[in-house]
């Protein structure tokens, strides 16, 4: 029951600290099979575990150094914060991550995980974030955490239906890459490979098929009780009360996936490392994304 599950501060019941570099690091980087794993951002993937690092550290440099565990949560502080990686692998982490340690063994590791990256969460930590341009969060912060905690009995049954949703999910996301391979075959086979062959085609400036739009800092508008997505390059990032797009638009990565577009039925913000694309009269929205995708 709901009744039983406990408020506490996570920085009462988890050892949280921030990760730290030895300098210059490149002193330290060694291709010796007695080095210590360094764990960085680009050692990731769209996994909750990590299990290897492209790069070792000397054990000299290790005692500089935040010293992280199998088990051990990491955390991104900056740029994509709030991030949570469960470790496979004992390594030391740089500045850039804080670790996070529940030595009294309080959580499920999996539904600490699902509760790290949920939505709600991710909004805590932009409320906490500071910085300009680039979001951080600092060990202090994320100690300040409230979070819920059920009984372990309970955060078993929690993550047994998040593994079924999230194993549903990779399904559907492997099919809609097999379909979308398909329809790149079938685009090619029906336009041919340079659309510039057919010559009774008109080719016109992106200027007078659709409307750019530049996309803005999300951090001014968004609400979590928001009616319209704010969309990234990767997808929606949270959402707002005012929009930029109209519906039936295209988001487009200005950096980051620039070959990944997304079709958006809906009205939506984009944020400023974004183009949202709206189709005037000469062309449809599916076929702009079309069009984008086999590009």
């Amino acid at each position: 029951m709901v009744s039983d599950w406990k408020h506490v501060r996570l920085g009462d019941i988890c050892i949280i600290e921030r990760g730290a570099s030895p300098r210059p690091i490149d002193k330290y980087i060694t291709a010796s099979k007695d080095g210590v794993n360094w764990i960085k951002i680009g050692d990731t993937d769209d996994s909750m575990y990590i299990t290897s690092t492209a790069q070792k550290i000397t054990v000299e440099g290790a005692k500089k150094s935040r010293y992280v565990q199998v088990g051990d949560f990491i955390l991104s502080n900056s740029m994509s914060f709030g991030r949570p990686y469960i470790l496979r692998i004992d390594g030391c982490i740089h500045d850039g991550w804080l670790l996070l340690r529940d030595t009294a063994n309080v959580f499920d590791k999996k539904f600490l995980y699902y509760y790290l990256s949920s939505p709600s969460t991710y909004f805590k930590f932009k409320m906490l974030a500071v910085g300009g341009v680039v979001n951080n969060l600092n060990s202090q912060m994320v100690r300040e955490l409230n979070v819920l905690v059920p009984p372990r009995e309970e955060q078993h049954k929690i993550v047994k239906t998040l593994d079924k949703v999230m194993d549903l999910i990779e399904k559907r996301k492997k099919q809609i890459e097999k379909l979308d391979e398909l329809i790149k075959s079938r685009f090619i086979e029906m336009f041919g490979d340079s659309v510039s062959e057919q010559v009774n085609w008109k080719i016109l400036p992106w200027t007078l098929i659709v409307d750019i739009k530049n996309g803005k800092n999300q951090r001014a508008v968004e609400c979590v009780n928001g009616e319209f997505p704010i969309y990234g390059s990767g997808g929606i990032m949270g959402y707002a009360n005012h929009y930029i797009c109209n519906e039936n638009s295209v988001v487009i990565g200005r950096k980051g996936n620039i070959n990944k577009p997304i079709l958006v039925r809906t009205k939506f913000w984009n944020i400023d490392t974004a183009f949202g694309l709206e189709p005037k009269q000469q062309i449809t929205v599916e076929y702009l994304y079309l069009s984008l995708i086999h590009i």
